[in-house]
């Protein structure tokens, strides 16, 4: 059978778009999404985007890690995702609110010169061991890898992360983030930050996602990473923060009390196409 996507980008972030509710015979499960995510005999991407119905008006949105494993949000996915539903499926809606594994989520789309710019209220960050919302004082956890120990702040933004400060190698970077990424402190795995704070211009972000490895950006990693920086009294709560990632620059801004977060940055459209499937 003939599949039909649409690839889709968000600083960098790539992801392939499908209409599950146009293929309702077809189950996009782990092993067509490796298929479809191998960059050599694929299509390539960070993950997969399923609209998989509408429920009361609302769009519901799925996500896929490369490796098949299911994240439950994805802040540059559901900016691509906003995109193609205002542009390809008719939801004009603006703000459009689109439910996900982590509730809902209001999207705003703008023109800004060539680029669509979209913005999404993503809701409070959260100490996951608690479940309670961040403050300021927000203490790290110690976490025993091979190594050694690792000082880290735990985040959720729907779903979870592992905020690192300090600057590494990259070799460094690939070593830890693989031990903390399916580390048992983490039932459900995690996606981990490496956070570097040059100056008052921005935050410096590296990411590895869990079920991916690096990435050129991750959004909801960009909240908790504004977050855990603002807790720590490294960047002021309530303002813009710039998040200089490897794919490019996001926007994030937290509110003073943790209980509301904006990410900002922009969804872009790669190419569009099919692809046959066995």
């Amino acid at each position: 059978m003939e599949l039909s996507f649409i690839k889709v980008q968000g600083t960098g972030n790539d992801f392939v778009f499908i209409d599950q509710t146009r293929h309702t015979n077809l189950a996009v499960d782990a092993a067509l999404t490796r298929r479809l995510c191998d960059r050599n005999f694929g299509i390539g991407a960070d993950g997969v985007l399923l609209l998989t119905g509408v429920e009361q008006g609302r769009p519901v949105m799925r996500i896929l890690n490369a490796d098949g494993s299911i994240a439950e949000m994805c802040g540059n996915g559901l900016r691509c995702f906003a995109r193609v539903l205002s542009e390809h499926l008719g939801f004009h809606e603006n703000p459009l609110v689109v439910k996900t594994d982590a509730g809902l989520r209001s999207c705003r789309l703008r023109h800004c010169g060539g680029t669509v710019m979209v913005s999404i209220s993503m809701g409070p960050i959260r100490d996951p061991r608690t479940g309670e919302l961040l403050h300021a004082g927000y203490l790290p956890e110690c976490v025993r890898i091979e190594t050694g120990e690792v000082t880290l702040y735990p985040a959720s933004t729907g779903n979870p992360h592992a905020i690192v400060p300090g600057r590494f190698s990259r070799e460094e970077m690939a070593r830890l983030g693989a031990a903390l990424a399916r580390h048992p402190f983490f039932p459900n795995g995690t996606n981990v930050e490496f956070m570097s704070v040059p100056g008052p211009g921005g935050i410096d972000l590296v990411v590895f996602e869990r079920g991916v490895g690096f990435t050129l950006a991750c959004g909801t990693g960009a909240v908790a990473t504004a977050a855990v920086a603002a807790a720590m009294g490294l960047v002021p709560p309530g303002e813009p923060v710039t998040l200089h990632l490897p794919g490019g620059d996001l926007s994030v801004t937290v509110r003073p009390d943790f209980s509301e977060s904006l990410l900002e940055g922009p969804a872009e459209e790669v190419f569009s196409g099919r692809i046959q499937l066995d």
